[in-house]
């Protein structure tokens, strides 16, 4: 914890798209976001997953094989950041002119190798020196066919003024593991990077609703949430057919910044387009938030019965729970989609399953119903925002 409990903190969120591709100047573009974050009192601010020199996208939309799939990895190995490097010292030199904490998303590019790239996250300090390197430990989905396994371990979070600062890379934050790992450490900001899109079926603004408070409410910490923005120069080059380009300006409208408080509510979210998205955050708010938490089993059973109620409202269907106030996913369809399992009183782990048969085993009697999609988050949302 900081020295002083009752100190504000600005921070930072960055809702942008990078120079697909070209690391040069989507340098330039991660230093005048820092510059102009700095101009307007921030001092922590958090970049997307691989902002530079974006997001390989492309393993989604692309068939693999193909000559363009293979010339597009090509000019992203090329055109990666090499740690230290030139990139990683104009970076430390603008933090050190704004008088700012980064932590900096770049695919990187192992020296003097021929292949191998890291899914990175860069912390850098005031004095601008980079303050520590946290590598994607398990790439997800199709980024395997891109990043190596990460190598640096399970520490993701650096001590500053203000407190820990921690961050982890998009589906990491799903990981109650890295939760785990990263709660050890007591941080008081944590920058969730997120890319622009994911593949088709999913949406980022859908696992930051399900993940982003998840860790906000386990970890007990602000968490700065920065999503990349699809950008037209990134359409233009895996957009190839009319239902990628669809797809893709789709996910431009949609991909959201924001600031989450310590229970996940939101303080501070963007709109459509790229933008910085500030919140101050007053740290004794997070001592607030933990008050209580050995006594009020109470108060979980009344939220339990709040969940009931919400899932009654939807679906005219009784919600069983008991004193454990163990919440469970139940059968829908052909489908268990939701699972959410209070497993202390001071830790909610939420998890997202997605649709199709990997998880038959988990199928439950028919006559247990649970509502699925959105409607599933009205009850997990009463359960995140009600508890201590």
């Amino acid at each position: 914890m900081p020295k002083d409990t009752k100190a504000t903190i600005k921070v930072a969120a960055v809702q942008a798209s990078p120079i697909f591709l070209d690391k040069c100047a989507t340098t330039e573009k991660v230093c005048a976001l820092i510059r102009r974050a700095g101009s307007q009192s921030a001092q922590i601010i958090g970049f997307p997953e691989t902002f530079i020199p974006g997001y390989p996208g492309w393993v989604e939309l692309l068939p693999l094989h193909t000559d363009q799939a293979a010339s597009l990895f090509l000019k992203l190995f090329n055109e990666s950041v090499e740690v230290p490097g030139p990139e990683t010292t104009a970076i430390g030199a603008a933090c050190k002119e704004a008088s700012m904490y980064a932590v900096v998303g770049v695919n990187e590019r192992r020296a003097g190798t021929t292949g191998t790239l890291f899914n990175t996250s860069l912390f850098f300090g005031p004095d601008g020196s980079i303050l520590h390197k946290h590598q994607k430990y398990v790439p997800t989905v199709g980024e395997r066919l891109v990043h190596a396994p990460g190598q640096t371990g399970s520490r993701a979070s650096v001590m500053t003024e203000f407190g820990v600062l921690s961050s982890l890379i998009c589906g990491e934050n799903g990981n109650p593991l890295f939760q785990y790992a990263v709660g050890l450490d007591y941080p008081v900001i944590h920058v969730a990077s997120w890319p622009g899109h994911f593949g088709e079926g999913m949406t980022v603004d859908g696992a930051i609703n399900v993940f982003g408070p998840a860790v906000a409410s386990s970890v007990g910490c602000f968490v700065v949430h920065a999503v990349g923005v699809v950008g037209d120069d990134a359409i233009e080059v895996y957009g190839t057919d009319e239902k990628s380009r669809r797809f893709l300006k789709e996910q431009q409208k949609q991909s959201r910044a924001c600031v989450m408080g310590p229970g996940g509510r939101i303080l501070a979210k963007g709109s459509e387009g790229e933008e910085l998205v500030f919140a101050d955050v007053c740290v004794d708010a997070l001592v607030k938030a933990k008050y209580g938490l050995a006594r009020n089993n109470d108060k979980l059973l009344s939220v339990a019965e709040g969940a009931a109620e919400a899932i009654y409202s939807v679906h005219n269907t009784s919600f069983k729970y008991g004193p454990s106030c163990r919440i469970s996913g139940k059968f829908y369809g052909r489908l268990l989609d939701f699972v959410a399992d209070v497993i202390r009183v001071d830790y909610a782990f939420v998890f997202e399953l997605r649709s199709g048969g990997r998880f038959r085993r988990f199928m439950l009697p028919r006559d247990e119903i649970i509502p699925s999609g959105e409607e599933t988050f009205a009850g997990v949302k009463y359960i995140l925002q009600n508890m201590k």
